[in-house]
């Protein structure tokens, strides 16, 4: 029974490939990412009490390396 169960699960997971257009598949795999993320700072911050600023840093360091571009090489937001 264990192994239909897994088998039926990735099917299932893997439906959405061929059955929406792209750019729904891009919206779905963006709100999986965030939501792994989410659940990465839930744990970190709920379940232990623990502060991270490495998540503050990540996010500072790439507003950073996004603003030069723009400013000195003229990109578009």
């Amino acid at each position: 029974m264990k192994p239909f169960l897994i088998a039926a699960g990735l099917a299932l997971a893997l439906v959405p490939i061929w059955a929406l257009e792209s750019f729904h598949l891009f919206q779905l795999t963006l709100a999986v990412i965030m939501a792994l993320a989410v659940l990465g700072l839930n744990i970190v911050t709920g379940y232990n009490g623990q502060i991270s600023l490495g998540h503050g840093a990540f996010f500072a360091v790439g507003a950073y390396a996004t603003a030069i571009p723009m400013s000195l090489l003229d990109w578009s937001f």
